[in-house]
């Protein structure tokens, strides 16, 4: 889709493109047309990016060194409070699950963010899923809060047990 309302960058992003060029050529004019072949946010950290899809990975199998890396990926209220405000600040989100997580950079890495989705999931604030790298999550209404203390995979995380 390339109606700019739908574009995943704001004005100010900076991103890195990968693009070709094609020469038409019509009735006698020629013209050039610019093909963008991939586009992604400047300065993406793709080895970060990689390891945190790892560590969720080895996470929802509870692999062997799950444990130790519990303390890093465990999301507090206040992430998860973030990546929901972003999300509904978005109205959803159906791009690449790699521009979410450069969006929220700084922020937290890459397994937490897919943990924080899996909890909103879980409470249902939200519903999502990804297919091919690409996050499709959309909002949902709330009638009352929902107490995030009652969510089964931070309780189990947070005591060491495997949550899914």
């Amino acid at each position: 889709n390339s109606n700019i309302e739908v574009f995943p960058y704001t004005v100010g992003d900076t991103v890195d493109i990968a693009i070709t060029l094609d020469k038409n050529e019509y009735k006698g004019e020629k013209s050039l047309t610019t093909v963008i072949k991939d586009i992604r946010p400047s300065g993406f950290d793709e080895e970060q990016y990689i390891k945190g899809y790892r560590n969720y990975e080895a996470l929802r199998r509870w692999d062997d060194n799950c444990k130790s890396i519990l303390s890093d990926i465990t999301p507090d209220r206040n992430e998860l409070a973030s990546v929901y405000r972003y999300l509904r600040a978005s109205n959803g989100w159906n791009w690449g699950i790699n521009i979410l997580f450069h969006k929220l950079n700084g922020t937290m890495n890459m397994c937490k963010l897919l943990v924080c989705l899996d909890v909103l999931s879980e409470m249902g604030i939200i519903e999502y899923n990804l297919n091919n790298d690409t996050a499709n999550i959309k909002i949902n209404k709330m009638d009352n809060k929902v107490n995030l203390d009652d969510s089964q995979i931070l309780t189990k995380l947070k005591s060491g047990e495997k949550a899914w």
